[in-house]
């Protein structure tokens, strides 16, 4: 199966799963955001920011200017809402999420730190894959993305407060890494799949 092929099959699969996640917030079905009662779940924020991503990861089409106008658009809200909570989180403040699902939410619920950086360096790599001079390093900083978020699914138990001991990474939930890593990979793929092709090389006499 060719890279670009497999690489639409895992976005649409992301884009679908957040959008599962957030019918669960808006119906009062909470289970479908957390593995089990007692993790972290995956906030409304998050399930759309990272939906957002996989759409415009689907939406990116090299040399079609629209396509990646709209790609970079639907990056920019994704940036906006990671940044946001993100700053209110640093400040102390409330986060998005309990502006707008708070007779929902539980109040250790949000969008972690961690998680917004995850979600502003998957930005950057769409913003970096939109330019031929740059799609190596997009590749590199999905490379790392991946690394890291690896660390994070093998090494925490995704209870609220309980990543690694840091603060940082406080209150991800296990279903977030899981498409943010599904998120980079699927992003190398597309990468690849917009590498020229290798000049055939024919038997010569």
């Amino acid at each position: 199966m060719q890279s670009g092929r497999l690489s639409q099959i895992l976005v649409s699969l992301g884009a679908l799963w957040m959008c599962v996640i957030l019918v669960g917030w808006l119906t009062g079905s909470e289970e479908l955001s957390r593995i089990a009662a007692h993790r972290a779940s995956t906030v409304p924020s998050t399930a759309i920011g990272i939906a957002f991503l996989f759409v415009a990861m689907m939406e990116f089409e090299d040399g079609n200017q629209r396509s990646v106008l709209v790609s970079r658009r639907l990056t920019s809200v994704a940036l906006a809402i990671a940044a946001a909570n993100l700053l209110l989180s640093l400040a102390g403040r409330v986060d998005i999420d309990h502006w707008l699902f708070d007779a929902v939410i539980r109040p250790e619920d949000r969008m972690s730190p961690g998680t917004a950086l995850g979600i502003i360096v998957a930005c950057a790599t769409i913003w970096l894959a939109g330019a031929h001079r740059t799609r190596r390093l997009s590749g590199a900083v999905a490379i790392v993305g991946l690394s890291g978020l690896s660390a994070i699914i093998l090494g925490n138990s995704f209870v609220p407060g309980a990543v690694f001991g840091k603060a940082l990474l406080s209150g991800m939930s296990i279903f977030t890494a899981l498409a943010l890593a599904l998120f980079f990979v699927a992003h190398l793929l597309k990468l690849d799949s917009l590498e020229p092709a290798a000049p055939a090389v024919s038997d010569c006499d």
